[in-house]
C-alpha cells in the first residue's frame, strides 16, 4: 500500500465553476492529496506566493487584472522556482508552445 503524498497548489482562476471543476479533478488523484489555495487575480497571487510556500501553480491566462501570456511572464519572473501549469480554454498550440519555451511546465 502506497503512502499518500500531500502536494500544495495555488490555483489562480477567476471563474467559480472552473475552480470547482479543477478541485474535483484533483480529488480524484489516487496517491496524492492536493491542498489547494485559490485566488482570482494576479495581484492576489503574487501576494499569496510572497507569504506562502506552494509546490505548483495552476494558472488561468484570463484574469481580471492580467490577460494572455503576460500573466504567465509576470508570475514566472517573480517566482521562477515554482512550476507553473497553464490552464486555458483556448485551443491555441502557438500559445502553448510559446509558454513552454519560456518555462511553463504544461
Amino acid at each position: 500500500m502506497s503512502k499518500t503524498k500531500l502536494f500544495s497548489v495555488l490555483l489562480i482562476e477567476d471563474n467559480p465553476g472552473d475552480e470547482r471543476l479543477i478541485r474535483e479533478y484533483l480529488k480524484e488523484a489516487d496517491d496524492t492529496k492536493f491542498e489547494v489555495s485559490s485566488v482570482v487575480t494576479l495581484a492576489a497571487a503574487i501576494k499569496s506566493l510572497s507569504a506562502n510556500k506552494v509546490e505548483a501553480i495552476l494558472l488561468d491566462l484570463a484574469l481580471p487584472d492580467s490577460q494572455g501570456l503576460e500573466t504567465f511572464y509576470k508570475l514566472n519572473k517573480q517566482f521562477p522556482a515554482i512550476p507553473i501549469i497553464i490552464l486555458t480554454g483556448l485551443d491555441d498550440k502557438e500559445i502553448a508552445a510559446t509558454a513552454m519555451q519560456h518555462g511553463a511546465q504544461d
